[in-house]
């Protein structure tokens, strides 16, 4: 089954609202239209720019020097069990 509309069809469908429509979805409707031409949608602007990237770059700062450290410890810790699995061998060696 198909139905054929036509531009004309379209065109008032869209003029006018729907034959006993409800009313709340109309509100709703010019609710949404006037929210969104509200300036007080955009996000809030809290400051400086700078102030923002500085804390964010003072985050990152503090980051690295938390994975440096562990990286150094483990680094630390793979010398240390290699050196014992070395000396665990020579005295395991033929004698």
């Amino acid at each position: 089954m198909s139905l054929s509309v036509t531009n004309q069809q379209i065109a008032a469908a869209l003029a006018s609202p729907a034959a006993g429509g409800d009313a709340s979805l109309q509100q709703a409707g010019n609710h949404f239209k006037m929210l969104m031409r509200n300036p007080l949608m955009s996000p809030p602007h809290h400051g400086s720019d700078m102030m923002s990237t500085n804390v964010i770059a003072k985050m990152a700062a503090a980051q690295d020097v938390e994975i440096q450290k562990s990286v150094q410890e483990m680094t630390a810790a793979a010398m240390k069990a290699a050196l014992e699995l070395a000396s665990t061998q020579l005295d395991m060696g033929p004698r």
